[in-house]
């Protein structure tokens, strides 16, 4: 492969991938790739710091696509690569739990209407029951008064 392909690319990769280190070392802690079992028995693959250090390099990717290229001081260059490898990792990460934090929520709205729809229903048969067993019981003092 040609230098000029290759010498940006490496230069976007370990930019990013510096810029997501220390968005690890600074916002989360540094981990490695584990497994987990969940709580249904299942295996749960958990990435780690592996995710922040992809999203940064993926953030560099970005920025260098908005024209960094075209900035002719190469050291200017590494400094923004490097910052939007720290700044792009917490914000896809904030995007990511603000949208999961949005469907937990969904999720519990849902299941609290169908807590309030069970609750519903059991409070109807309970009234139904008990007015059985008030008449139940009412026929049996007609019965006894006689």
């Amino acid at each position: 492969m040609n230098t000029n392909v290759i010498e940006p690319i490496l230069t976007i990769v370990v930019c990013g991938f510096m810029g997501g280190l220390t968005n690890c070392i600074l916002f989360n802690t540094l981990e490695l790739p584990y497994r987990e079992t969940s709580v249904n028995g299942r295996s749960v693959l958990r990435f780690g710091s592996l995710g922040p250090l992809l999203l940064g390099v993926a953030a560099s990717f970005l920025t260098w696509g908005f024209g960094v290229e075209s900035m002719s001081n190469a050291s200017n260059k590494w400094a923004l690569l490097f910052l939007s490898g720290i700044g792009g990792a917490s914000v896809i990460i904030n995007y990511m739990q603000k949208n999961k934090i949005e469907i937990e929520k969904q999720t519990n709205e849902t299941s609290n209407a169908k807590l309030e729809g069970i609750a519903e229903n059991l409070r109807t048969t309970l009234m139904q029951l008990n007015d059985a067993k008030n008449a139940a019981l009412g026929k049996n003092k007609e019965i006894t008064h006689e």
